[in-house]
């Protein structure tokens, strides 16, 4: 099961997006059970914590949700950009 994209990468242009998906984006997820041990750890260690956080702690120990990523393969062209009619071609602002 792939993973969705970090925001900070879909903030970025389709290139940026294209280079991101032949990297990082080809490494195989990380098994749920080990993310959910390493949240547990994490979590344990916030509440125990003295430190005073800027995010409420529920924030803190919130699971990671687990979703469909966009650059799956089949989303993108041979080119790179995104596939689909009426596609918006950049996306910056």
């Amino acid at each position: 099961m792939a993973v969705t994209a970090p925001t900070y990468v879909l903030e970025e242009s389709l290139s940026s997006q294209q280079l991101w998906r032949e990297t990082a984006g080809n490494r195989p997820p990380q098994p749920a059970e080990e993310r959910a041990f390493y949240e547990k750890i994490w979590a344990q260690n916030f509440l125990r914590s003295q430190v005073p956080y800027e995010m409420p702690v529920e924030v803190l120990t919130a699971t990671s949700p687990i979703s469909l990523s966009p650059f799956a393969d089949g989303n993108f062209g041979e080119n790179g950009a995104a596939t689909g009619e009426g596609e918006v071609s950049n996306y910056n602002v």
